[in-house]
């Protein structure tokens, strides 16, 4: 499949989708490692309790010490100082939300998830999109284990593009945009915009 240039100027990937499987994978390993490295010998063991199988997407055993460990961790929305409490705060503070939104979020959530997870857990993005004809920029925080960074940089190893770039954000888990949010601007604007000038406007 080609994504064709018709509705796009480029493709910017933040938070890559790869190999569903191959990442929860790399996440559970990433959650017992850490356990062990704290010693935190409650946390581990309830970890091993859960068996990572092809079927992680519906053990509803892996879904608990997700939410339970990524964000404690580091791996999950931010590297540091984020809980899952903070998160539910979040999001009902936004303003940008109707009370009803706010409401229907997590529902939306939980129901796609339920609804897509098997089709994710057997997806290769490389194979649905191998090409595209619009540059492409992947910015993927190396502590981000919701996606991992080894899958994101897979992806980018394998795809064709006109030209692409791979932005490393060494303090960063799954938000670079908030957590390096200087260095993430400055990349959409001196190189993003410029290459869609570019792009557009070739010389």
């Amino acid at each position: 499949m080609l994504v064709k240039t018709e509705h796009y100027l480029a493709y910017i990937g933040v938070g890559q989708f790869g190999r569903h499987f191959d990442s929860n994978k790399q996440t559970y390993e990433f959650l017992l490692e850490t356990a062990s490295k704290r010693g935190d010998k409650r946390a581990e063991k309830d970890i091993q309790s859960v068996v990572f199988d092809r079927d992680f997407y519906k053990n509803q055993g892996y879904r608990r010490i997700l939410g339970r460990y990524l964000n404690k961790f580091g791996g999950g929305t931010k590297r540091m100082g984020y809980s899952n409490w903070q998160g539910m705060k979040d999001l009902f503070t936004c303003n940008h939300y109707s009370w009803k939104e706010r409401f229907n979020i997590p529902k939306g959530i939980f129901f796609s998830y339920d609804s897509l997870g098997e089709t994710m857990a057997k997806a290769d993005a490389t194979l649905l999109a191998p090409r595209f004809d619009v540059p492409v920029f992947i910015l993927h925080g190396v502590y981000d284990y919701q996606t991992s960074y080894k899958e994101a940089k897979r992806f980018y190893e394998k795809i064709e593009a006109p030209s692409k770039k791979f932005y490393t954000f060494e303090n960063s888990a799954h938000s670079p945009f908030i957590e390096e949010q200087e260095r993430f601007l400055h990349i959409l604007r001196t190189d993003v915009l410029c290459s869609e000038c570019s792009y557009k406007n070739p010389s």
